[in-house]
């Protein structure tokens, strides 16, 4: 226990060290194309939430249902800045058997929202263990919608203008039609800029707890543009996927996974890569009433980042083929509960990296404890070179499957 005090203490004085900065925090190693680069903010700490589980039943009005996977991860930077990162995804139609594998779902929609702003941050007065992470209304956002638009108020383009003022209009007789509008970043921010907000977190832990963003009526009037120059070009992002893992009858359980993936490039070159996975067991979903229920298993958000190169589709221009490189770091928030960062590596992720749970024979679990360097784990860990297909006007990408060679 006392260990564990300690431990705690550092990364709180580690956090309370690096609040106050005032220049942004940047998510990419290099600057704006042809000037010169902004200092690259240093990720000091990653954090994730458990997952949230929620069923809007529509029936009987209408025959269908909604299930929406959730879960948070909050990238603290040592220039006293935040990436809170909002990860979101929603199937209707979930079949899930008693017998085989053919479990089944129908993609609704998908969304990843980032939010940057800065934040302070002070143990907690009662239980030095927490740390109370207090986030100003954020002055940036980065949206992947639905595998259909891209947004970015640091980059807004008249491309971005027109989809978020472009809205669905329902006419009398149950048709809808397409009003055609213009959106500036700011009130593109206005319109989903959350009030300042207190997030609970347990830094030994790398965990967060969920934190309901709520946005004033009108929007957030106070919202008011940060200024980012760490190069983001492009933004894609990938349906989600279902996967179904049916246990029994050997073992009374099954899983449900549903996964998406979002790939940034930068001017420099650079680009990020991200996988967003979110597993649940013992989902039930009620012919009536509103009363769905499922038990998170984990969750995970990794950042993989390397080099790219591009160029047109041979056979539709509308098409960009992005050549990956194979991953030189990796940025790991697992489940809340752990954080990895092989670039920024410490005695803590090694022991976690290192560490093993072994199986005995009268079936308990025992954790055999050992180490690991940054290099080890990434070569363990890294995805091989391979080739995202996008449509860049609508800001997707095809579902890139990695294969070791």
């Amino acid at each position: 226990m006392k260990k564990s005090l300690v431990l705690s203490a550092l990364l709180a004085t580690s956090m309370l060290a690096a609040c106050g900065g005032n220049a942004p925090a940047s998510n990419s190693n290099g600057g704006d194309s042809g000037n010169t680069p902004a200092k690259v903010a240093k990720l000091s700490y990653g954090l994730s939430s458990p997952a949230e589980f929620s069923y809007h039943n529509m029936r009987p009005q209408y025959n269908y249902y909604l299930t929406t996977f959730s879960f948070q991860t909050l990238d603290l930077f040592d220039d006293g800045t935040y990436q809170l990162n909002d990860i979101s995804m929603t199937f209707s139609a979930v079949v899930l058997p008693e017998e085989g594998q053919d479990g089944q779902g129908n993609e609704r929609d998908n969304v990843v929202t980032r939010f940057y702003g800065k934040y302070t941050s002070a143990p907690d007065d009662l239980d030095d263990t927490i740390v109370n992470i207090s986030l100003d209304t954020p002055d940036r956002l980065v949206v992947f919608s639905d595998s259909s638009a891209f947004y970015d108020t640091a980059n807004w383009t008249p491309e971005m203008a027109k989809l978020a003022g472009t809205t669905t209009q329902y006419n009398t007789d149950g048709s809808t039609s397409v009003v055609e509008g213009e959106e500036t970043a700011l009130d593109f921010l206005k319109d989903h800029a959350f009030s300042p907000v207190v997030v609970s977190s347990v830094p030994s832990q790398g965990k967060a707890d969920y934190t309901k963003l709520s946005v004033p009526e009108g929007g957030n009037q106070n919202a008011k543009l940060g200024t980012y120059k760490d190069g983001l070009k492009n933004g894609f992002s990938s349906p989600s996927s279902f996967a179904y893992h049916n246990m029994r009858p050997q073992y009374n359980y099954y899983l449900t996974t549903f996964s998406m993936q979002t790939l940034e490039t930068y001017e420099d070159g650079k680009y990020i890569f991200n996988e967003y996975s979110s597993c649940f067991s013992a989902v039930v979903l009620p012919e009536e009433g509103q009363n769905g229920q499922g038990n998170e298993r984990d969750n995970s958000h990794y950042s993989y980042y390397g080099t790219f190169t591009s160029q047109p589709d041979d056979l539709d221009d509308s098409i960009v083929n992005y050549s990956l490189s194979e991953s030189t770091r990796i940025v790991g928030r697992v489940d809340a509960s752990v954080f990895y960062d092989t670039e920024n590596w410490t005695p803590e992720m090694s022991k976690k990296a290192g560490s093993t749970t072994q199986y005995n024979t009268d079936g308990s679990t025992s954790v055999v404890e050992g180490e690991k360097t940054a290099a080890e784990y990434l070569a363990e860990n890294k995805k091989p070179a391979s080739v995202a297909t996008t449509i860049p006007s609508k800001g997707s990408m095809d579902i890139v499957s990695f294969r070791k060679a």
